[in-house]
């Protein structure tokens, strides 16, 4: 049976793998066919439906798959409706992922032990989630309001699932964290495909945007999802470095690559989360907060000093002699005008709402009275702020809180390099890195960033749960088991 349904998974997410990248093809290739774009939609979702029904690990690879074409499907409209393709295929997703938990797993959810310890897991998705939604009726705008909630919701049946499915089925969670890492192939192959066609290339037009590497999958996004799979991808090197198989050189070969894109990217904040947070855990691997602590302000600082020097292949905003002052025009400047924005939004939810804030996708409306072309503050934080109040904001940063420091304790209980601790420890970077991004960017309803970071936390949170009910039968780590045989 077993085979059985290794043998339907791989056929069945092949056939999903398929439309996606037909879906891809018709954006690389720009080929305008409304017609082609409603029946590979159509038939994807028909594929995630049949997937909930019949073997629910195809919808957490296609997710991943999904996540792997960072932006590209923003582009893929139908009749032009606003809620593109693109939201409309993770809104798809997210539904197909809760009906296959309704489907397979309800007995996870009996008991009022269960629901309650799935609340604690799922914490800063679903009690976030259950603030937002009760925030709709006061939102300016009910499509944004229901667009930004649908992506929520999505992301948390998504990790619902992925919890609940490596619960069931602790023996595939290695194949689970493999295919994270796998996601980073898929943009490198669309980047290859880009330059074969010409797409890709180096902006140096202007003095303050030099050097950026432009794609079809956009400027800063790809570096903001290799920076998340830098997490996973630098812990199993340090954990299976001696293993000497194609395995690690791909690994090996993939953070060289990943680290070289991030560094190259128009996004300052991406390298200095990921240089300051990703890098110093991971290659360092402190086991006290006071040490990663330490680690994470000294990453920072290096690569501040980096940022701020001749060593990073671009002109500077600021140009800083023997005074060191930074006025507001700098600021704009240095922030591609975040903080006029940002501003205006403060002093907005400060004047009026400051509790329950605006309502759920506001900041969405607001933001064009200070920046008429943009959609978003670029800030989930302040977005949090403007749309949920104070008591969105408190609910959010507390969940978030209250989720890092439990992945931390899991990490503590355990040796370093037993699955259960080193999975823990992944999530905590990954964690990590996403809430720095949350300061500048808009992580938050981006499926290709909260997707992975969502399995990479049911990784975690279904290996602690087995171990806790099976202490006895702890899951081997096949990388650990192979190198004890090889020793």
């Amino acid at each position: 049976m077993h085979s059985t349904l290794n043998f339907m998974s791989r056929r069945l997410f092949f056939l999903q793998l398929l439309v996606i990248l037909g879906l891809l093809l018709l954006i690389l290739l720009d080929i305008q066919s409304q017609t082609l774009v409603i029946v590979l939609t159509a038939g994807l979702i028909g594929l995630w439906l049949v997937g909930a029904a019949l073997e629910p690990f195809t919808l957490l690879l296609s997710a991943l798959a999904m996540a792997g074409t960072a932006s590209a499907f923003s582009a893929l409209n139908i009749n032009n409706i606003p809620f593109s393709a693109n939201g409309l295929l993770v809104a798809a997703l997210g539904a197909a992922s809760g009906l296959a938990v309704a489907i397979h797993y309800r007995q996870q959810f009996r008991t009022g032990r269960q629901i309650r310890r799935w609340l604690l897991d799922s914490a800063p998705l679903v009690l976030f989630l259950a603030w937002a939604i009760a925030r709709v009726p006061g939102a300016p705008s009910l499509p944004h309001a229901v667009s930004d909630i649908l992506i929520w919701a999505s992301v948390a049946c998504v990790y619902t699932l992925a919890r609940a499915y490596w619960i069931a089925e602790p023996q595939r969670i290695q194949a689970g964290e493999d295919a994270v890492i796998y996601t980073a192939l898929l943009p490198l192959a669309v980047m290859v495909v880009d330059a074969l066609l010409g797409k890709v290339f180096f902006n140096n037009t202007t003095t303050s945007l030099s050097l950026g590497i432009h794609t079809t999958l956009g400027v800063r996004l790809v570096p903001s999802l290799f920076g998340l799979l830098l997490a996973p991808m630098l812990v199993q090197l340090r954990v299976v470095r001696q293993r000497k198989t194609r395995y690690t050189w791909l690994l090996a070969g993939l953070a060289v690559i990943l680290s070289v894109w991030v560094y190259f990217s128009l996004s300052r904040l991406v390298l200095t989360t990921t240089a300051g947070i990703v890098f110093p855990l991971a290659l360092l691997w402190p086991r006290a907060l006071w040490k990663a602590a330490l680690a994470v302000t000294l990453g920072m600082a290096t690569t501040i000093v980096v940022i701020t020097s001749p060593l990073y292949p671009r002109p500077l905003f600021v140009s800083l002699d023997s005074n060191i002052v930074v006025d507001r025009d700098a600021m704009r400047d240095l922030s591609f005008g975040r903080t006029n924005v940002w501003e205006y939004l403060i002093r907005t939810a400060l004047a009026d709402n400051l509790v329950i804030g605006h309502g759920t996708g506001a900041s969405r409306d607001y933001v064009k009275n200070a920046a008429p072309n943009w959609d978003n503050p670029h800030s989930d934080y302040i977005r949090i702020f403007f749309d949920l109040g104070l008591v969105g904001l408190v609910i959010f940063v507390c969940a978030w809180v209250y989720k890092i420091l439990g992945l931390w304790r899991t990490w503590l209980r355990f040796a370093p390099q037993s699955p259960v601790a080193r999975r823990n420890f992944i999530a905590v970077i990954g964690v990590g890195y996403i809430l720095i991004s949350f300061l500048t960017d808009n992580f938050l309803v981006y499926f290709f960033i909260m997707g992975p970071l969502s399995l990479l936390l049911a990784l975690a949170d279904a290996e602690r749960i087995h171990v806790e009910m099976h202490p006895e039968a702890e899951v081997p780590d096949p990388a650990l088991v192979e190198v004890q045989t090889e020793l």
